[in-house]
């Protein structure tokens, strides 16, 4: 999988935002990049495509599926 991931790769920046104790609230974790093993998630940056804009539209659209959010 040279250009992918595992669904349990995937997973882990998820699983480490909701269930590592030492996880900061508003950050983002993530993948530890390409060719590396898998394995803890790391905390990333939000690439330069993420947009004020581009942020509210998904907010909106994952409050209708999922209902609102309470932060």
């Amino acid at each position: 999988m040279k250009f992918s991931q595992s669904k349990e790769d995937g997973a882990m920046g998820i699983i480490r935002g909701i269930a590592d104790p030492t996880a900061i609230s508003g950050e983002l974790y993530g993948p530890r990049g390409w060719g590396e093993l898998s394995g803890r998630a790391k905390k990333c940056k939000l690439g330069k495509w993420v947009t004020p804009k581009a942020e509210a539209i998904l907010w909106e659209e994952s409050e209708k599926v999922c209902g609102e959010f309470v932060v």
